[in-house]
């Protein structure tokens, strides 16, 4: 391209959009030239330090890391004014080296003016097991795991992180950030305030905090903010100070994804079956998602979320509780529990999940175990099964991770597969003894000012809906008369 002139501009910044998943033996580079014949020699593993006009575009993913994904597309800034600053001709070019890899992408490149003063918030955590560095020792491997529904006999206190740094080039005085969570009606349950002081171009500030949390169940809203005295929240550089996040204290799931609970949620989606370009992935291939539990806790079964244009019906599936040590040793032969095989059937398509119950709930404590899909389609490859994934939050490697038979391999995912453990059975007692009704879950779940709940009659009976709240007190009922055998809604 035609190089571009930047003799006026002493403060200048490269913008672009991305999507990126690193393998091994890999770096990504933006690399800037005022001569569009000479470029240094980059390899991997990192070298970059040896050259002048060479920014590293992830420097928060360690070489080597197996798997890292980033938000897509994530817009990313890099401050070349070391280099490029008043120079009158000057190139760029986005250089990958490595020997394996996914994919990088990259769209929509600006060159811009740095602004004067601007401080990030480039991240949020909010955790309720724990911190400190991620690894593969199965006792250390939920460091971090961002939970968005939470059973409340597994929190008493919340683990909030963010990080921001300077990017304006003038110093920013009196930096303060404040961390607030408000409960479903708004009201404020914890107020946390942390007085950096002044901070210089490119200092980076990781304040936190362990925010006691009275467990009650509802959504609650968490909301990070930096402010300075150069900049408040009426300045035109504030909306990238902010992060806002939603968790659940919730009586009937455990789970990763915040489908459903974050209007924001970025989906994405795995798939078995006729795009795997191994026929030999079709059965046993699976899904699994890492659950860290402390005190005990009764599990049903297991619900997952399906992609509706990825799923066909055919298929079948086998949920199962495994010890995470076992997994990661890619030996699946002695479940803590374990499901029947069940078909994917048109219904389960259209209503866009599949609950599964074991045929006696277990009690699990001071386990960590990873909730297990695994899927069998037809020989052709005509009924594949396609599970939602969570991109919203990037998550430690070991939250997710996909198990492929032909390799015999436990590849990890940054993401949040959506399967969810259910705390409860959507079945009643009576039900369940005499066998003449079957209750639906509600759809969609959570809901708004509109709910579906479907059931199903073995026989013509008279029937009363009865809705009560968590403590047991009813809210509604409705007397429905006499209905015929089969479906209603």
């Amino acid at each position: 391209a035609s190089p571009i002139d930047l003799t006026d501009y002493a403060h200048v910044v490269v913008q672009f959009e991305t999507t990126y998943r690193s393998y091994t033996d890999e770096n990504c580079y933006l690399v800037v030239s005022t001569d569009p014949n000479v470029w240094p020699a980059l390899d991997a593993p990192d070298n970059a330090d040896d050259f002048e006009g060479v920014y590293k575009v992830f420097p928060d993913i360690p070489y080597g890391t197996p798997s890292a994904q980033i938000d897509n597309p994530t817009v990313i800034e890099i401050n070349i004014s070391d280099y490029a600053a008043n120079q009158p001709e000057i190139y760029i070019r986005f250089n990958w080296t490595g020997i394996w890899g996914y994919a990088w992408f990259v769209d929509d490149v600006k060159v811009i003016e740095q602004p004067a003063n601007d401080i990030k918030m480039i991240s949020s955590k909010v955790s309720h097991n724990g911190f400190g560095d991620v690894n593969y020792d199965p006792i250390d491997m939920s460091v971090r795991e961002q939970y968005a529904r939470l059973p409340a006999s597994q929190v008493s206190e919340l683990y909030l992180e963010s990080e921001s740094f300077v990017f304006g080039y003038e110093p920013q005085t009196n930096v303060t950030t404040t961390f607030t969570i408000e409960d479903e009606g708004g009201e404020e349950t914890y107020l946390f305030l942390s007085e950096e002081g002044d901070l210089n171009p490119n200092d980076t500030i990781i304040p936190s905090d362990l925010a006691p949390l009275d467990a009650i169940p509802g959504v609650y809203t968490a909301t990070f903010v930096v402010t300075s005295d150069e900049e408040l929240p009426d300045d035109e550089n504030f909306d990238n100070n902010t992060i806002v996040r939603q968790f659940e204290i919730s009586p009937d799931y455990y789970s990763i994804d915040a489908i459903g609970l974050n209007p924001n949620a970025k989906i994405l989606s795995f798939t078995v079956g006729t795009v795997n370009a191994d026929p030999d992935d079709a059965d046993g291939y699976r899904i699994m998602v890492h659950y860290d539990i402390q005190e005990p806790l009764d599990i049903y079964g297991v619900e997952f979320l399906l992609n509706p244009e990825r799923t066909q019906p055919g298929g079948f599936v086998l949920v199962s509780l495994l010890d995470s040590t076992q997994v990661l040793d890619e030996t699946f032969d002695e479940p803590l529990a374990e499901s029947n095989d069940f078909e994917i059937m048109q219904e389960d398509i259209d209503a866009g999940y599949k609950r599964i119950y074991f045929d006696e709930p277990v009690t699990l404590e001071n386990a960590p175990v990873y909730a297990s899909i695994e899927m069998f389609v037809l020989d052709d490859g005509s009924t594949p099964i396609s599970i939602l994934d969570d991109n919203t939050v990037k998550q430690p490697d070991l939250t997710s991770v996909i198990y492929v038979p032909s390799d015999n391999t436990v590849y990890t995912n940054t993401n949040g597969a959506a399967i969810r453990l259910l705390l409860n059975d959507a079945v009643g007692v009576n039900e369940i003894e005499n066998n003449t009704a079957t209750l639906m879950q509600n759809v969609p779940n959570p809901a708004g000012n509109l709910t579906r709940i479907g059931f199903e009659l073995q026989n013509a009976e008279n029937v009363t809906i009865i809705i009560t709240d968590i403590a047991g007190k009813v809210v509604a009922s409705d007397n429905l008369g006499k209905l015929s055998q089969g479906m209603h809604e």
